[in-house]
């Protein structure tokens, strides 16, 4: 799945926060918090909230080449 959202804490784990829909997200630990992101991953719809194994983390910037944005996994 693709989406555009924004990670949150919530209790010991981070959430990824698209519209409605709420993943709970694995191996993105160096992306910030509260900034949007455009993730590609693998989702689990069985696990309840969802899950999702990014391949493929954005940082979602007004400028293109902004050098603080991680690079792409």
């Amino acid at each position: 799945v693709s989406a555009v959202g924004t990670l949150e804490p919530e209790g010991d784990r981070r959430v990824f926060v698209a519209g409605e829909n709420r993943f709970a997200i694995t191996g993105a630990d160096g992306v910030p918090l509260g900034v949007p992101v455009g993730i590609i991953g693998l989702v689990d719809d069985e696990e309840n909230p969802m899950t999702m194994t990014p391949d493929d983390i954005q940082v979602l910037t007004d400028s293109p080449t902004d050098e603080s944005a991680p690079p792409r996994k």
